[in-house]
């Protein structure tokens, strides 16, 4: 089986010697390369125009195989893009298209930060497929160029194909006799863990949740894991473009927000008992509040304030006291069409899930914890562009994989 080269190593789809497999797999399986022949072609970069919403834009499209020395040529093609293009400050500098089997995993790094660093959000079309070294060019998607709390932008058209998988060392490619064993192992011990810390260095630059490397763990190295689960695109941060609202009930779209919010290791099905409406939810939001002025004896006089107004039942005032503790930044949610209240989300420390939702729009709808102390905000948030996957259960499948390539 051919394999790929990389600093003069060998390196491809398996473990290949019996020597190096039980020291070498541990190492090497949170590292991902994919098979590259010899006859591949580069990446190729090319511009050009697309109708995007809005008004026609410049776009970046990588092709073929990523080889040592692409990133340098991409750097000086988004530097000449960079001298006669603005962008504002909170936009994408520009969107690359990637299509690409994979090659050199350290030089699909290299581009990963390059789009971090100009700000360039990332698209796998719907008749494109992005593996291996691609894929993790595809992380760096950003959507501006802010070195601090960058927000990803990464997106899948339906259809679009992203797929990791892990190393294998060729042990044949590091030294040619038997007699070179022992050193074999050293080299190829050294260039893994150098693989692999370039790898988990990496994931966190670009804010990956580690559970997506540790899911890796253990898997055969011939075997690719595609992005098509929610639970896949929210742990990656990559949103799918058409947005879609589950076919399933308000009640359980309203535990779909909570168990993706929370991460629960024990999801709930379905809230117990009957939905509010978004007076009764500020109501019961208030006093939670007061309760809470109240036990950490802060301030009685806020405190009996508060208890006075919520019991005017003057809808009026109280919409306005609970938007002034929300605008003060007390950690409430935004209330929609229907709240449900569900138990359970939170074992530590123990916890409901406020869910508000609107039935018809995918994207408008809010989350937030009760507990014992007060409230507090989710832990986790969906992507900015598709909040709707929030709706759907991490388990379904809404991009499945083509039958064919």
């Amino acid at each position: 089986m051919p394999a790929t080269t990389f600093a003069g190593r060998s390196l491809g789809l398996g473990v290949g010697g019996a020597s190096l497999r039980p020291l070498l797999v541990r190492v090497l399986l949170v590292s991902f390369f994919l098979l590259k022949g010899a006859d591949a072609s580069a990446l190729t970069i090319t511009t050009a125009m697309r109708a995007l919403p809005g008004a026609p834009a410049t776009v970046i499209r990588l092709t073929g195989m990523f080889e040592k020395g692409d990133a340098a040529e991409l750097r000086k093609t988004l530097v000449r893009l960079k001298s006669v293009k603005e962008t504002p400050g909170d936009l994408p500098f520009t969107t690359a298209e990637l299509s690409s089997q994979g090659g050199d995993v350290f030089e699909g790094v290299k581009v990963g930060y390059l789009f971090r660093e100009f700000g360039i959000a990332t698209v796998v079309r719907k008749s494109d497929l992005c593996l291996s070294a691609c894929a993790f060019a595809f992380l760096g998607g950003t959507m501006a160029a802010l070195p601090v709390d960058a927000v990803p932008s990464r997106t899948i058209e339906a259809g679009g194909q992203l797929g990791f998988h892990n190393v294998w060392l060729n042990y044949g490619g590091l030294r040619n006799s038997p007699a070179d064993d022992r050193v074999a192992t050293t080299e190829g011990f050294n260039l893994a863990l150098g693989g692999s810390s370039t790898i988990i260095r990496y994931a966190t630059d670009m804010g990956i949740d580690p559970r997506f490397i540790s899911r890796m763990l253990g898997r055969p190295a011939d075997q690719f894991e595609y992005v098509d689960t929610v639970r896949e695109f929210l742990s990656l941060q990559i949103c799918l473009m058409e947005a879609t609202l589950p076919a399933m009930t308000i009640e359980q779209q309203a535990a779909n927000l909570c168990n993706n919010a929370t991460r629960s290791a024990t999801p709930v099905a379905a809230p117990i008992g009957p939905g509010m409406n978004a007076s009764e939810a500020r109501l019961l939001l208030l006093r939670q509040i007061e309760a809470t002025i109240s036990a950490a004896r802060a301030s009685e006089r806020l405190a009996s304030h508060l208890r006075a107004t919520v019991e005017t039942r003057n809808d009026a005032l109280i919409s306005e006291i609970y938007a002034g503790f929300k605008a003060a930044g007390l950690p409430l949610p935004e209330l929609n069409a229907v709240v449900y209240e569900i138990q359970g989300v939170s074992a530590n420390p123990p916890a409901s899930c406020i869910a508000s939702l609107s039935p018809a729009e995918p994207d408008r709808y809010d989350v937030a914890l009760r507990g014992p102390k007060g409230m507090m905000h989710a832990r986790y948030s969906a992507p900015q562009g598709c909040r709707w996957l929030f709706r759907h259960d991490a388990n379904e499948i809404v991009n499945p994989r083509r039958s064919t390539y």
